[in-house]
């Protein structure tokens, strides 16, 4: 008498006797109630079946509807990749106009977008007892960021080489896009050391809401069980 969502069927109600009928829909509009709190919707209706309210339905069709109509995935940047200020290579600096966070602002002591590099090698760890070389560093990041969705992003690798990966992090809601790139300097590869740049094309969170700095969490986390670590943390 119950359907696969836990209410009664109207079909077989009606072939009930009216004192079988109403205690049926009774018990099951208890158990639809109960079902209900649980899947956050509101009400059951006469029959024992969901009711949802005119608001929760435009809402849903409002998402709906922006979904198809907004995208947010923006341009690819230009200017991206390893800069060569002569005596300095680095990573990209961070716009003020979107959020960001880079390896590279660390000479600017009032930013805020400043994040400590990584080490596949780091002292103490894997670095003293067993270093591994930075190829397989490359391949554990790969690995890593191909594997994992941070704050249900999806990862797309658009460039790799020996020593710089390129990641485009794209959201499930409305595409929106976030350019991350991965630096092996080879004046740093005794240390292991890799720098890091994670900005996104559009619109400025802060704080716990950052995307880049989720992002960056999670993959250092995922990192560490390779035998990983934040240069901060050493």
């Amino acid at each position: 008498m119950l359907s696969s969502k836990g209410c009664l069927s109207p079909s077989l109600c009606h072939q009930l006797p009216a004192s079988r009928q109403t205690s049926s829909r009774s018990r099951v509009t208890s158990v639809c109630r109960a079902q209900l709190q649980e899947q956050g919707q509101r009400s059951c209706n006469s029959r024992g079946g969901p009711e949802f309210s005119r608001r929760t339905q435009l809402l849903g069709l409002n998402v709906g509807v922006l979904a198809a109509l907004v995208d947010l995935s923006g341009e690819r940047p230009t200017d991206l990749g390893v800069k060569d200020y002569g005596s300095l290579k680095s990573l990209g600096l961070c716009s003020s106009k979107t959020s960001c966070i880079s390896t590279s602002e660390e000479a600017n002591l009032e930013s805020k977008s400043y994040v400590a590099p990584w080490s596949y090698n780091p002292i103490p760890g894997r670095g003293r007892k067993k270093p591994v070389p930075q190829s397989q560093g490359m391949q554990e990041l790969v690995d890593t960021v191909t594997s994992t969705s941070p704050d249900n992003y999806s990862a797309t690798v658009i460039q790799q080489s020996d020593d710089y990966l390129y990641v485009e992090y794209k959201s499930a809601f409305l595409g929106k896009v976030d350019d991350v790139e991965f630096w092996f300097p080879q004046d740093k590869a005794k240390d292991g050391i890799v720098e890091y740049r994670s900005a996104s094309r559009q619109g400025k969170d802060g704080g716990k809401s950052d995307s880049n700095r989720k992002r960056i969490k999670e993959l250092r986390k995922e990192l560490q069980k390779k035998g990983w670590a934040s240069t901060a943390l050493g």
